[in-house]
C-alpha cells in the first residue's frame, strides 16, 4: 500500500521540525519557566504555536520534567528572577519539540 502525497508531506514536515530541533534552531525560543509546584526548568516557548503544550493565554499546560507531572507553567520574568533561579532552570530542559 502506497502512502498518500498528503501523508508524505506531513511526515516530511514533522521530520524537518525534529531535525531543526536537534540542530538547535529553536534555541532562541528557550525560556525559563516555573510550574505550579515551584519547579524550574527551561522549555521552548514559541509565539502562536506549540506541539507539546496546551496554550492558556500567558500560561501553558504541559509536562514538568522536574516533578514528572502535568501542570500549568508560566514564564519566569528574567529581569526580576534571581541568578540562582535562572541557573536552576537552565539545568533541566524538557523535550526539544516546539
Amino acid at each position: 500500500m502506497k502512502a498518500s502525497p498528503k501523508r508524505k508531506i506531513g511526515f516530511l514536515i514533522l521530520f524537518a521540525f525534529a531535525l531543526a530541533g536537534l540542530l538547535g534552531a529553536f534555541d532562541r525560543f528557550a525560556r525559563p519557566v516555573r510550574c505550579r509546584d515551584g519547579h524550574l526548568f527551561t522549555t521552548l516557548w514559541v509565539p502562536f504555536g506549540s506541539l507539546k503544550a496546551l496554550r492558556l493565554g500567558r500560561r501553558r499546560f504541559q509536562y514538568c520534567p522536574v516533578g514528572h507531572h502535568w501542570t500549568i507553567v508560566t514564564r519566569l520574568d528574567q529581569s526580576s528572577a534571581g541568578r540562582k533561579d535562572l541557573a536552576k532552570a537552565a539545568k533541566v530542559r524538557d523535550v526539544r519539540l516546539p
